[in-house]
């Protein structure tokens, strides 16, 4: 953009205006001479660096950056880095507060051990691609060692996302849980949990507001069960969701076995007090295939929290009777639902309909809904704005077309009647073909 010489000089010389750089939206390389010249018109007084691109001096680049802005408080890269360029340089960090890794800046398991253990003044850390490093000659059947340890207490922590994107690892989370006395959101996505005595107490973290827990598996047999965790009442949004077995090699050759009705955990289940699961303030519940004995604690969820749940995202193989819940009001706020690959009929869809009039979003991929279940939608959710209807066949173009009209954004494959049961689906509700 061009400006006159006035306002460019002004621009130039008011460090204030530099103390923010941004490369997200950088379609070329960020080049050491550009570097250089934004930090000296900044003045040394960075204090948030975004990057997106660089060339291959990136740590060159990072060592500029830290050594010469002492007051460096946000590191968030994007992608075109590695996470270790971090490391060497952190000790020169001091008041570093933030570190955020994008799933496309992978960093290894023990270079990320090393960042928490050297920036003491983190409140917020992200590793969103932490790579597990193979050992060919060890047992992953029969170790127990969690590879995830925890050497140092980290009472200033507020934020953690520790989520593993490649080959597999073990993490010793009520280790964990014991060094973050003060963490709200907590993130340990795609981990092998280890722990001690099969139990995992989270009730400790009286500040905890966002549980992320998709993708994991116990390591006994792939099981990780709510009825042996217990969670605070502080928790606002709680997402449980084990890992598919397929995708992890410990158990790629077994089935995770059908839990016997008088099984211990079974019993556990039953006798587990109900306070241990009180969560007055939940406004996001997202349980997906997970043990087939939280019935009744998901039960005991939904009914503390009567009225006030917004979001609810669950699938069959969680025997829930919603029509309860519908009839008892604890679905009166709902404005999101999420039942993919459930077994939702019109008759279903009809009670959720009258009883959810703020709904705006509904994902009911691979559900048996027809054209009636989508018009008793637009008949009695005014508010409905997002629509997917991906996989469902029984769904005529004609209820598609009419949902559009009254302003609905709605997913559907119109050849889902062609190929009916044979398609695949995607977790996000896109298809995948078969060929």
């Amino acid at each position: 953009m061009r400006v006159s010489h006035f306002w460019r000089d002004f621009i130039v010389s008011s460090p204030n205006l530099w103390v923010e750089l941004d490369f997200s939206g950088a379609k070329r390389p960020v080049l050491m001479g550009t570097i250089r010249q934004y930090v000296k018109r900044a003045k040394g007084l960075c204090t948030h660096v975004t990057f997106r691109k660089t060339d291959d001096s990136h740590r060159t680049i990072l060592k500029y950056i830290i050594d010469r802005c002492q007051r460096l408080r946000e590191i968030s890269l994007l992608s075109g880095m590695a996470g270790e360029s971090l490391v060497k340089n952190a000790p020169s960090a001091a008041n570093l507060r933030t570190i955020s890794l994008l799933p496309n800046c992978s960093i290894s398991l023990d270079a990320a051990h090393q960042l928490l253990d050297i920036c003491e003044n983190l409140e917020r850390a992200e590793f969103l691609h932490i790579v597990v490093p193979q050992s060919p000659g060890s047992d992953y059947r029969t170790s127990t060692e969690p590879w995830a340890v925890w050497k140092k207490d980290m009472p200033k922590l507020k934020t953690l996302r520790f989520d593993k994107c490649r080959y597999w690892g073990r993490l010793h989370l009520p280790l964990l849980i014991l060094r973050i006395p003060h963490i709200r959101t907590l993130s340990v996505q795609g981990w092998d949990i280890v722990t001690d005595d099969d139990t995992v107490d989270f009730s400790q973290l009286h500040e905890l507001e966002i549980l992320d827990l998709r993708g994991i598996n116990h390591i006994d047999r792939g099981r990780f069960s709510i009825t042996t965790t217990h969670l605070p009442s502080s928790l606002i949004q709680f997402y449980l969701e084990r890992a598919k077995m397929w995708l992890n090699p410990l158990y790629r050759n077994s089935w995770f076995p059908t839990i016997p009705p008088n099984s211990p955990q079974q019993i556990l289940s039953r006798r587990l007090p109900q306070k241990q699961h009180h969560l007055p303030t939940l406004a996001l519940l997202s349980i997906k295939r997970v043990d087939l004995d939280v019935k009744n604690i998901v039960t005991a969820l939904l009914q503390s929290n009567k009225g006030k749940l917004l979001r609810l995202a669950a699938c069959s193989n969680i025997d829930l009777d919603l029509a309860d819940f519908v009839k008892a009001g604890c679905l009166d706020r709902v404005t999101h639902l999420d039942f993919a690959r459930s077994f939702v009929e019109d008759a279903d869809i009809l009670d959720f309909a009258q009883a959810c009039p703020h709904l705006q979003a509904i994902h009911l991929t691979g559900s048996s809904v027809s054209g009636v279940g989508v018009k008793a939608l637009l008949t009695y959710c005014a508010e409905l704005r997002d629509l997917c209807l991906v996989g469902c066949t029984g769904v005529s173009v004609d209820a598609v077309e009419l949902a559009r009209s009254k302003g609905v954004r709605v997913k559907f494959n119109h050849d889902d009647h062609a190929r009916g049961c044979l398609m695949e689906w995607y977790p996000d509700g896109t298809p995948r073909s078969t060929s």
